[in-house]
């Protein structure tokens, strides 16, 4: 179960990471509905939902296990007293208990391990934004006017694009950090001699709130590969813009790009916690039930028959 577990939370990570696959189909069927795409969310219902037949066999088979020394007992001497047949309804029952606690505590270490995988993802969303590369070293030039040819393989790291910013085509990302929500703005930068065709690159830009010149675009800033977020690389795939595998996106700092890393890590956190608490509640309740399987077994023991 964990193995199977490991293997698909893993390969829907990559997915939820990547914008594609299921959770890509999941996400933009939210923009329909909801007008809003829930990762973590997402996520964690993909696995619970894929873990569920694997878990559904195992506590039939379990269950299935638990039935045949009872069966093998009720068919050993079936002529008995009405002593001993109040003594096997008295285990009938001592039984019945102790499965639900067998139950519960199947359910208890369902949760401790969803909580523990989702701690894991956490830091592993965490160690990720340790690999965005920082603003420093050389840096790479990438001209995108007539004459200039663009590199094949443009490295990612600190670099400066110079083109035609297509201000018309904007799109705004808005994240939730903390307690605000915090906007990113991006476009598609060209040639200013090539308005059509397949766009490659991408910059984060600077509302300022003038007219005249209603955004700043960096002069430098971090090159990523495929870096848009998926749901603004779904909205210029849903109006009909073209855009090349790879593409590269220009962010003014490192840290727009870590925040998306910071931000699922928080909700995995959440998500985490969640489970926890579950967890700690079922332990509660695997504990009153012992307390009861024991106070039950105190009650039924008859007591020693005196000689008169």
């Amino acid at each position: 179960m964990l193995i199977w577990a490991g293997i698909i939370s893993s390969f829907f990570l990559w997915q939820a990471f990547s914008y594609a696959g299921i959770v890509n189909k999941l996400a933009e069927w939210q923009f329909h509905l909801f007008e809003k795409y829930y990762p973590v969310i997402t996520y964690s219902l993909v696995i619970i939902f894929f873990s569920l037949p694997l878990l559904i066999v195992i506590s039939i088979l379990a269950i299935t296990r638990k039935k045949r020394p009872d069966q093998h007992e009720d068919a050993q001497d079936p002529a008995q007293g009405a002593g001993q047949t109040n003594d096997q309804d008295s285990g009938i029952a001592e039984t019945e208990a102790e499965k639900s606690v067998h139950s519960a505590r199947r359910l208890r270490r369902f949760l401790a391990w969803a909580s523990a995988c989702m701690v894991l993802f956490a830091v592993i969303s965490v160690g990720l934004s340790f690999l965005v590369p920082e603003m420093r070293g050389p840096i790479q030039q990438i001209t995108l006017e007539r004459g200039q040819r663009d590199p094949v393989n443009p490295r990612e790291g600190y670099s400066a694009i110079s083109g035609a910013i297509d201000g018309q085509m904007a799109a705004r990302f808005g994240e939730n950090m903390t307690l605000d929500k915090q906007y990113i703005y991006f476009a598609p930068i060209r040639s200013s001699s090539m308005r059509q065709g397949a766009v490659r690159y991408f910059t984060e830009i600077i509302p300022t709130g003038d007219r005249a010149k209603p955004f700043d675009v960096p002069a430098k800033g971090i090159l990523r590969r495929n870096a848009l977020p998926g749901e603004i690389e779904q909205l210029y795939l849903n109006i009909g813009m073209k855009i090349d595998k790879p593409y590269y996106v220009l962010y003014t700092s490192p840290s727009p790009v870590k925040w998306r890393y910071y931000r699922y890590a928080m909700q995995f956190g959440l998500i985490a916690a969640l489970f926890a608490i579950f967890a700690y509640l079922e332990r509660r309740r695997i504990k009153k039930l012992l307390k009861q399987i024991e106070e039950e077994q105190s009650s039924g023991a008859s007591p020693e028959t005196q000689p008169v």
